[in-house]
């Protein structure tokens, strides 16, 4: 149907019965240009819970894994969700009630977002004579709501005033989401980031000054170098330096080769981004942490995978090792039953192409071999834990937390970690422009991405995974969009 052509009366009046039995007495349309919030009308609090339960529905991951509540003020607090320390003890009297719960509290900030979804006439010309035309045109709105939720979740860094859905396909200048709430608030659960200096690692309103070093998945026969007597020149260098001339000594002190370095206070172990065979400048990862007194510094070579990450090495043989040793350094005891882990579709893919593999091209595989591939993809797990996807997630993106479901046990503690807010007064304008061929539907609302506690998740960051590929360059960064800005 071209632009400007009349609409289908017929199914324009019965999407708009759909609107008003859904919204109430409050219900407004307008065939207006002005800017939409002028005639925007305000949904009741408890039809907002209903939408929002549907969006929900939308997305298996929104709805299966994510608390999504309803808030009265644009700011405040939610449930932070813990148990704390030992509760029994011998004393009899003059006893003082202990708290068992783990902070009480986490503040929240709702931010305004926008969204607009049109349905065109020529849409509601096909689906006017099927029965279930409004349950086909809510459905797709909801579902196109549902998926963004999803992925501003995990993409949102920051909000930027007057960015379109066009210039943000990601959303990350849409709102703040769940990875970079914790980099604001924990950047200690961040695995592959090294703060900038004089960074304390305090709670900030946003933290991008960070950069993002390498951590290596697989297995690498690596040798150390080669190297003897290496000192950088006399020059003296300052926090933040990547580039070190080294001026005497012999050997090799290959890439991926972890050093220290002597009269460096802060006893840092470095990753060689660029090495050498000979006297010449090395490149290092993460920047110099203290600064060097304007005299020659020895270079000592430590072992490849040393720890340099909050506790967690730089490598590992495989993502059990990775997810089972950053569980036992990362989060507290308490929180460590009923995790999960969520990937996102690269990392899906790299796990379940050894098993793929396995009956690939073998036609005279039994259908019991194929049957018990079938199951371990549908069962994935690393380390022992359950592995969910999030199709809008990073595509190398590895977080471990507890969802929601995830615990029987209690339904306060069975709540998951991942938490949605929306304000109950969310504002809806719908609208008839002949001139789009199209009825547009306009929401205003305030959302809120965080967590109920920052100690009870950790995270690889996307953008530091490197998988090896015993190829000419062995260690490579997946293909795929950085999550940074």
């Amino acid at each position: 149907m071209a632009r400007g052509q009349k609409a289908p009366e017929g199914a324009i009046n019965k999407l708009l019965a759909g609107y008003k039995n859904a919204y109430g007495n409050g219900f407004s349309f307008s065939s207006s240009t002005e800017n939409p919030r002028n005639s925007a009308f305000d949904i009741d609090p408890a039809i907002t819970q209903i939408i929002q339960e549907q969006i929900q529905a939308h997305s298996v991951f929104m709805d299966q894994s994510v608390d999504s509540e309803i808030v009265e003020a644009l700011a405040g607090e939610y449930d932070r969700i813990g148990v704390a320390g030992q509760l029994l003890s011998t004393v009899i009297t003059d006893r003082y009630g202990f708290d068992p719960t783990d902070g009480g509290v986490q503040p929240y900030q709702l931010e305004e977002v926008t969204s607009d979804t049109a349905i065109t006439y020529s849409q509601m010309a096909r689906w006017n004579h099927k029965p279930l035309f409004l349950a086909i045109a809510n459905s797709v709105m909801s579902k196109a709501r549902a998926d963004s939720y999803e992925r501003v979740g995990w993409w949102g860094q920051t909000r930027i005033a007057n960015r379109t859905a066009s210039q943000e396909p990601l959303g990350k200048q849409i709102a703040t989401g769940w990875l970079q709430w914790l980099i604001n608030n924990a950047p200690e659960q961040v695995v592959g980031i090294n703060l900038a200096a004089g960074d304390s690692g305090s709670v900030v309103a946003y933290r991008d000054d960070y950069t993002v070093g390498a951590v290596k998945i697989g297995y690498e026969a690596f040798d150390n170098g080669t190297a003897s007597d290496y000192t950088t020149t006399n020059a003296g260098f300052a926090i933040g330096v990547t580039s070190l001339p080294l001026i005497t000594g012999t050997g090799t002190i290959p890439e991926g080769q972890v050093i220290t370095i002597a009269g460096d206070a802060t006893a840092t172990k470095y990753t060689v981004t660029a090495g050498i065979s000979a006297p010449g400048t090395i490149t290092i990862f993460p920047a110099l942490q203290g600064t060097l007194s304007a005299a020659t510094h020895a270079i000592t070579l430590v072992a490849p995978d040393s720890v340099i990450y909050n506790g967690i090495k730089s490598r590992y043989n495989n993502l059990d090792l990775l997810i089972t040793d950053g569980i036992q350094k990362l989060i507290p005891v308490q929180f460590q039953d009923n995790l999960s882990v969520v990937v996102g579709r690269g990392i899906y893919n790299y796990l379940t192409m050894g098993l793929l593999q396995a009956v690939d091209g073998n036609l005279d595989r039994l259908p019991s071999e194929r049957i018990q591939v079938a199951n371990l993809r549908a069962n994935l797990n690393i380390g022992g834990y359950p592995v969910v996807v999030s199709d809008f997630a990073p595509a190398y993106m590895i977080a471990v937390t507890r969802l929601k479901g995830s615990s029987a046990a209690n339904t306060m503690l069975g709540n998951s970690n991942l938490v949605k807010l929306t304000h109950a007064m969310t504002q809806k304008n719908v609208l008839n422009l002949p001139f789009k061929s199209a009825i547009i539907d306009f929401m205003y609302e305030n959302l809120f991405f965080g967590l109920r506690n920052e100690d009870a998740m950790f995270f690889i960051h996307p953008d530091s995974v490197q998988f090896w590929t015993g190829t000419t360059n062995k260690w490579q960064y997946p293909t795929t969009t950085a999550f940074k800005l």
